[in-house]
């Protein structure tokens, strides 16, 4: 494929994936049923990581236009970076009106919705200048939380997934490799506007659990007529179901945007220690044939899902070097879903491995098993994206925003609720 090359200005170098993505922050929250944890090793472990990959606690930067102080419309990262008591802070809730029983967290379902006050709060969430990471420590009664937020201008869900590990790693007196590989020099992506979207409301998300039993009767469902010789995974169908039940609680087809990890995909492909940005989106969709009546939509979950399979598959090394090459020639290029008449957008963690992470004997003393409990994602998300969470035993778990009067029909749609259950459910206001 054509060489591609990063784009470094007196800073940490980034790559055109780096700058496709939004401009804000992914968030991620660890449960430990331990009141105890030992904050003295989480900081010193947390230290050696930022040491060894300084990245990580640098600062997003606009880089200006040659010889002026105007945003080019490139960043990168650099400057000032951060120690570790800037990184990481520690709330100790246990004696405070704040604190809540984690025993009985667990019991109600673990409501995400009672611990979004837990999470890591950036200063700010708005374009460069803008700090890396922040991470923060809620201990309360029982049990405490650890949430980490990363900008995505940085690095992406599974590089936020190998950060949490290799400091999970340090913690056991381990080390696991951080790098900003360069990489080698399209109907989700869409010009961007001259004038920026308006801001959609963030009014309603809701975690849904999706458990093994009614993944695999979505996904026999989903396989039913399908052409001879074709299959789809659990992931496909579960999309499927995403993009056809909130397509009709939203009155049309918008299609879907599918995130991929894109790090195997390119030649060579990234190594595994890549922890900047690879997610390329593909697109599904919209089926204009299933449109149905007025606002009534009922598009097979079997076409569906099939579309999403042929998308996801469609997705080539020359793909990623023909985006990248727009990009590298400053086309303002942003996500489809972006548009406030943008398709779904279904991003997946499922196999990020938080649930695994070792975090050693003695980090969280009074512990069965040196793992977190649940993975969380502690915000509220914007309308028509939806977040599959790590996997966890026996459960998917999927957070989806929406407007409020479109989540409204969704928490009616019997064909969805066949197969998800209501977690949480919660609104800025």
């Amino acid at each position: 494929m054509a060489s591609v090359s990063s784009t470094s200005i007196a800073g940490e170098p980034t790559t055109p994936f780096d700058h496709i993505t939004f401009m804000g922050y992914t968030h991620v929250m660890c449960a430990f049923a331990s009141e105890s944890p030992d904050v003295p090793s989480l900081r010193t472990a947390l230290a050696q990581v930022l040491e060894r990959a300084p990245f990580v606690a640098g600062t997003v930067q606009s880089i200006p236009e040659a010889g002026s102080n105007t945003p080019s419309g490139w960043h990168h990262v650099a400057a000032p970076y951060d120690g570790v008591d800037e990184v990481f802070t520690v709330h100790d809730l246990r004696d405070t009106p704040q604190s809540l029983d984690y025993a009985a967290w667990k019991t109600r379902g673990c409501p995400v919705s009672e611990v979004v006050g837990f999470c890591a709060r950036p200063p700010t969430l708005v374009p460069p200048p803008a700090p890396v990471t922040r991470i923060r420590l809620t201990i309360v009664s029982g049990g405490c939380f650890l949430s980490t937020s990363i900008h995505h201008a940085a690095i992406d869900g599974a590089g936020l997934a190998r950060v949490v590990q290799a400091w999970a790693a340090a913690c056991r007196g381990e080390h696991v490799d951080l790098s900003r590989a360069e990489i080698k020099k399209h109907h989700a992506y869409i010009l961007a506007p001259a004038v920026p979207f308006p801001a959609q409301p963030l009014e309603a998300t809701a975690q849904f659990a999706f458990p093994a039993a009614a993944l695999a009767k979505l996904k026999a469902r989903a396989s039913e007529n399908l052409p001879a010789g074709s299959w789809i995974s659990t992931h496909d169908a579960v999309t499927a179901l995403l993009w056809t039940r909130i397509s009709r609680a939203i009155g049309r087809d918008a299609g879907v945007n599918v995130a991929t990890n894109a790090r195997a995909r390119f030649s060579p492909p990234l190594p595994e220690t890549y922890a900047g940005n690879a997610v390329y989106f593909a697109r599904a969709g919209p089926i204009e044939a299933h449109r149905q009546p007025n606002t009534d939509l009922d598009i097979p979950l079997s076409t569906a899902a099939l579309a999403v399979r042929e998308a996801v598959q469609a997705i080539k090394s020359e793909h990623l070097a023909s985006i990248a090459q727009l990009v590298s020639r400053h086309t303002p290029l942003l996500e489809a879903h972006a548009a406030p008449d943008g398709p779904v957008a279904v991003s997946s963690w499922v196999s990020q491995g938080f649930h695994s992470f070792d975090w050693g004997e003695s980090t969280f003393p009074g512990l069965k098993a040196p793992q977190c409990d649940r993975v969380l994602a502690p915000k509220w998300i914007r309308p028509r994206l939806c977040l599959i969470l790590p996997q966890r035993p026996g459960y998917m778990d999927v957070v989806v925003g929406l407007q409020q009067s479109h989540m409204d029909k969704l928490l009616q749609d019997k064909l969805f609720l066949e197969f998800a259950t209501l977690n949480s459910l919660a609104s800025p206001s």
